[in-house]
């Protein structure tokens, strides 16, 4: 089974609540006990992350004197370099979650086809359960409807649900520099572009199966609205 990794805050309760109310419902008995980054203290809060049964909880932190300048203080850079460094040891492969989707009542088995695909086909490096609108492109990149199709990581954008290889995590934490210091702005953007050029291969299932909710964004302070086109509920 794939373990999620789970980047909360409290800053958003209402969305937090639905998260949790659709991943016990949907998602949690297909996959292994999540290890929760959070941040925050309420009790509220903290019943909602015990819910799900988490394998651990790790407590966000700053970095004020990092290498890595003022973007240290930031949700990309606990993401972009902590991410890797908590889990790459772990001989598993990581769904990284966002904490503002919902999950489709079909993700159970949307989790089984991405495993059975990566256990048979070793190409498989990447795969995404989400893209916003139609992207990305199925009906030119998957003209036969497969489970997966593949697509360029240059592409790549959204972060809500997507699952490493343990190659991809192992590469990324030799590799932080190069994934943080360079011309790229996001750090979606950045994992595309970088892990692209490095020879990982990018797959999006033919469906989407989380879908975003539409509100405030911690990360952009910002209302989005971004949302599938492709979601199966």
């Amino acid at each position: 089974m794939i373990r999620p990794f789970i980047c909360t805050c409290d800053k958003r309760m209402e969305t937090f609540r639905k998260f949790v109310k659709s991943y016990n419902k949907n998602a949690k008995d297909s996959l292994l006990s999540p290890i929760v980054y959070y941040d925050g203290n309420s009790k509220e809060y903290h019943e909602l992350i015990d819910s799900m049964n988490p394998l651990i909880k790790i407590e966000q932190k700053k970095y004020p004197n990092s290498k890595y300048g003022n973007w240290s203080e930031t949700i990309d850079f606990k993401a972009i370099c902590i991410f890797p460094k908590l889990v790459s040891s772990v001989n598993e492969r990581i769904i990284f979650l966002e904490d503002d989707i919902l999950f489709s009542s079909k993700f159970k088995e949307a989790i089984a086809t991405v495993e059975k695909q990566f256990n048979s086909y070793h190409t498989i490096d990447i795969v995404t359960l989400y893209g916003s609108g139609d992207c990305y492109w199925p009906s030119n990149n998957n003209k036969e409807s497969n489970p997966l199709y593949k697509f360029s990581g240059e592409d790549y954008y959204g972060n809500l649900a997507i699952v490493f290889d343990v190659k991809v995590l192992k590469w990324w934490r030799k590799n932080i520099h190069k994934v943080w210091i360079n011309k790229y702005s996001g750090w979606d953007v950045k994992i595309g572009n970088v892990l692209e050029q490095a020879g990982f291969n990018f797959y999006c299932t033919d469906k989407h199966y989380v879908q975003h909710q539409v509100g405030y964004s911690v990360i952009a302070k910002d209302h989005k609205d971004q949302q599938s086109n492709l979601f199966v509920e």
